[in-house]
């Protein structure tokens, strides 16, 4: 990724990986800025170059009665395949960039990501957490910034340590639906292969 921001400058990675992950979806430039998190006046010229190189197609929407422009994706982009290739396939976060987000969310134990995090459509979550003390509105407020930079929305959950290791054993569906399909592991301190 700092490669990527290099080359290209944090704003616009974030800015085309958004709409390369929602490439059927009109956006007004409010809801970029708040969906990057970039700042208002950075996006506007972030989407004008984007338009301008053909990127992004600029259209009218009516939002609570009025008329504001948007933008979408140009499906006839030359470049776009390769773009694809470049900015979603490659994985954003090393395991240790992770697990380090979540330092500040409680006594961590397990961190497993799978759907958005590991390019599988399907999944029942994105990101599942396990720990002890966790606080919610921090985990969330990490989530938020991981949307950011993947340029989607990503489903979560969470559960305390004890809570967990019951429907573990108890092969709760939900759980089994998480361990028995494609994930990957980036924090354990549960011992889960040994489980």
């Amino acid at each position: 990724m700092e490669i990527l921001n290099e080359l290209f400058g944090e704003a616009r990675v974030k800015t085309m990986r958004l709409f390369l992950s929602n490439p059927d979806i009109a956006l007004p430039q409010k809801d970029v800025a708040t969906k990057t998190k970039i700042p208002a006046i950075q996006v506007k010229k972030e989407l004008n170059t984007l338009k301008k190189i053909g990127f992004l197609k600029q259209k009218s929407l009516a939002v609570n009665k009025k008329k504001v422009n948007a933008y979408q994706l140009n499906p006839d982009f030359p470049l776009l395949n390769g773009l694809k290739n470049i900015l979603l396939t490659k994985k954003i976060f090393t395991k240790q960039t992770l697990a380090r987000r979540f330092k500040d969310a409680g006594r961590v134990k397990l961190v497993i990501t799978s759907g958005a995090f590991i390019h599988e459509d399907g999944s029942r979550v994105d990101l599942f957490v396990v720990g002890d003390g966790l606080r919610p509105s921090r985990i969330d407020s990490l989530v938020k910034n991981l949307e950011a930079e993947l340029g989607r929305e990503l489903k979560y959950a969470i559960c305390d340590t004890g809570d967990f290791m019951y429907r573990l054993n108890a092969y709760d569906r939900f759980i089994r639906d998480i361990l028995d399909y494609p994930h990957e592991v980036v924090l354990d301190k549960v011992g889960l292969d040994t489980v």
